[in-house]
């Protein structure tokens, strides 16, 4: 359980707590190793553990999951680059445990760890300003970020977690016992959203925007919708009045909205699009091998070309679209799999909020805003969503009686 709290409180500073070397382990492998090991103590010491891990494991979401990192294992047969397609496998099995270990937790200490997630985020942008950009071209930009991200993925991630603990948590008072709690959540909130203007993220802006629309659309807490609202309009108003010089900037990068016909406005994306498109129609079936997009994305994409001509692995651009890359390095049937995947925690969220289940609506906004995010970011081996996954586990097969 404590393995998980750290975990999800440094999760917004993953980049920054990975670079911590302890041996073999970094920051990040470290607290991994503790979550599998107390997955395994669990299932040993407790029968019931082992059952709801059993039973876990057989629904379509942990299913789909195994079969994708199966199929994704198998990929290395023909992946040009197989070092690197074990790399993401071996990503990919670390987050199927650490979901497997969200699963078995109660109710209550899922909901304790998104909030401690959130207010790992609230705090992880006060330190945005204290700790250097993770690269001099990203200090160049004048773009916010924190954690050692890309501005991107940190903006995203919070809009993530905004979803899930506003809608999941805030909005029902019962779910916060405690004035001082609550009024601790609804300022940590208020600061990390002040991350997703000064990131410049336009994906990021997008998605919180389309959680309120979302969220009035569900037609479910109204007035929750509307504070959101609220909350989206004064943060809005809090950085235009503290960084007065930065509101230029702002409007700039955000007018670039209406130009999305031009290739500018979308920084290369469309090219590696197309090369992405140019590599499944190669491989249609099998793909190009897990995590060797890049490996090949310099010999399809001018842009790709460019980055790999930067870096010392001679990797070229991602994809820049979780779906588009799923389809690139897995091809239709790692496609097929990882959308099983998706369906069936989009399925899980609704049939927990027929059930009456709070936390299922934050949980559903979270997966909207993780689809949103995967858009236009390469997120399909990302942390949050094995958090989304495994939160659904501990709520729905288990969670009626360990609530």
């Amino acid at each position: 359980m404590w393995g998980l709290y750290l975990f999800a409180f440094f999760l917004p500073l993953e980049d920054i707590i990975g670079r911590v070397e302890l041996g073999f382990l970094g920051g990040v492998k470290l607290l991994g190793v503790l979550i599998a090991g107390a997955l395994v103590l669990k299932v040993l010491a407790d029968t019931r553990g082992f059952g709801s891990l059993v039973k876990n494991i057989l629904t379509p979401i942990s299913l789909s999951a195994f079969l994708f990192i199966v199929w994704s294992l198998i990929s290395v047969l023909w992946a040009p680059n197989p070092a690197w397609a074990f790399v993401r496998v071996s990503t990919y099995v670390g987050l199927f445990i650490v979901m497997q270990a969200v699963g078995l937790l109660k109710r209550e200490h899922v909901k304790r760890m998104w909030e401690l997630l959130l207010v790992g985020a609230a705090l992880s942008v006060p330190l945005g300003f204290i700790l250097p950009p993770p690269s001099e071209m990203l200090a160049a930009s004048g773009r916010f970020t924190s954690g050692g991200q890309d501005p991107n993925d940190y903006a995203n991630l919070i809009v993530v977690v905004l979803g899930v603990v506003f809608y999941g948590i805030l909005t029902f008072r019962t779910e916060v016992r405690g004035r001082l709690w609550r009024f601790a959540l609804l300022s940590s909130a208020l600061v990390a959203m002040a991350a997703v203007p000064l990131s410049l993220s336009r994906t990021a802006l997008i998605n919180l925007l389309a959680i309120v629309l979302a969220s009035f659309l569900l037609r479910r807490a109204v007035k929750s919708v509307i504070r959101l609202a609220v909350f989206v309009a004064l943060t809005l108003v809090f950085v235009v009045l503290l960084f007065p010089g930065f509101t230029e900037q702002m409007v700039q990068r955000y007018s670039t909205l209406q130009e999305l016909r031009q290739e500018e406005t979308w920084a290369g994306r469309i090219d590696i699009w197309r090369a992405a498109v140019m590599v499944f129609t190669e491989r249609p079936l099998t793909g190009v091998g897990a995590g060797n997009f890049a490996f090949v994305s310099p010999n399809y994409s001018y842009h790709a070309a460019l980055i790999a001509a930067t870096r010392e692995d001679g990797g070229g651009g991602v994809a820049h679209n979780m779906f588009l890359s799923v389809l690139a390095e897995t091809g239709v049937i790692g496609f097929l799999l990882f959308g099983t995947l998706l369906l069936s925690a989009y399925a899980s969220a609704w049939r927990l909020i027929k059930r009456g289940e709070n936390l299922g609506y934050g949980l559903l906004i979270g997966l909207i805003a993780y689809t949103i995010a995967g858009l236009t970011l390469t997120w399909e081996y990302v942390k949050v969503p094995y958090l989304l996954y495994g939160s659904l586990l501990a709520l729905g097969v288990g969670g009626r009686k360990r609530a």
